[in-house]
């Protein structure tokens, strides 16, 4: 048996974020996600749509028959404040709770880093 391990990793600046947050808020982010959000730093949300990003590539790539929206994939913190999946609203990837996530950030730029582990015999 042989593990392959796919990954994505995506940058995004935080003044793009910010010029284009109107736009960036309705098209990738759901009602529940953006009440989530409303109180948090502008890094926080950049965080959470870079790495949405990175998922929705990764996914995409798994899933070729469809593809997949960011929207359709949503976020959360876990108690501690990681970032979490909540849900993929999709029935093409019914496994998202086997991708592992990050995020990072500088002054200036935020990371999004997204992996899955492929079992193939």
């Amino acid at each position: 048996m042989k593990n392959q391990i796919h990954s994505k990793i995506e940058i995004v600046a935080i003044d793009e974020v910010e010029c284009n947050l109107d736009q960036i808020k309705n098209n990738c982010f759901t009602k529940s996600e953006l009440f989530e959000l409303e109180n948090k730093h502008i890094q926080t949300l950049a965080g959470l749509y870079v790495l949405k990003i990175a998922l929705k590539k990764l996914i995409n790539e798994q899933n070729t028959n469809q593809t997949i929206s960011e929207k359709q994939i949503i976020l959360k913190h876990n108690p501690h404040g990681a970032p979490c999946i909540s849900k993929v609203n999709s029935f093409l990837y019914d496994d998202y709770k086997q991708i592992h996530i990050s995020i990072s950030h500088t002054s200036k730029n935020v990371y999004g880093f997204a992996s899955v582990m492929e079992s193939k015999k």
